[in-house]
């Protein structure tokens, strides 16, 4: 059996120690906590069911071992997120995302849910960081499918669910928009003034 060691990670923000071998899994170590958001589903990061934030990335986290996730709690590209932190991390993507999945009724069974928004979340996010302007358009529904191609749901909502993302991105979009020209509008009644 390998040695027990001690190790810290951060997750949700929230600096963790764990005392585990290299090999245990960051999934395991998650559900340890009480994050049971990411499901075990096929074991071998097939489905997506586990998916979370590493940094800015997603990763499975039945794949990712304790070894493998370079334990410095202060690089932030080691920093894990899970669906019960995306509301802390992106407020207001997390708030667009819950919506859409109830508007358009994409949760089925709900198993694959957590991985699905997780990388739907990153999806929107980096689809509006890259764009690096003020309107953005919505994202397509075929780069919707592109980037949830990986993502198994067992219950055939993925017509639901990629509406569900594109107008999450769109609401998302006006919702970020509007907040800025709220921002704007004491600075601009001033120089009214």
């Amino acid at each position: 059996m390998a040695p027990i060691s001690s190790f810290r990670i951060s997750v949700n923000s929230r600096p963790i120690e764990y005392q585990g071998q290299d090999s245990d899994r960051l999934l395991t170590v998650l559900h340890d906590q009480g994050l049971c958001a990411s499901k075990l589903g096929c074991g071998t990061g097939h489905c997506g069911a586990c998916t979370v934030w590493i940094g800015s990335t997603t990763a499975r986290a039945c794949e990712v071992t304790l070894g493998a996730l370079a334990i410095d709690i202060d690089s932030s590209a080691q920093k894990v997120t899970t669906l019960e932190g995306l509301s802390d991390a992106e407020p207001l993507l997390a708030q667009c995302l819950v919506k859409a999945f109830l508007d358009e009724q994409a949760a089925q069974c709900g198993y694959c849910t957590s991985g699905i928004l997780m990388k739907a979340a990153l999806l929107i996010r980096n689809h509006h960081i890259e764009a690096r302007k003020e309107a953005v358009a919505p994202l397509e529904e075929l780069e919707v499918a592109r980037a949830l191609d990986e993502h198994l749901c067992r219950c055939g909502s993925h017509r639901r669910v990629m509406r569900a993302v594109v107008l999450a991105s769109e609401n998302y979009s006006s919702r970020r928009l509007a907040e800025k020209s709220t921002d704007l509008a004491p600075m601009l009644a001033m120089r009214a003034k």
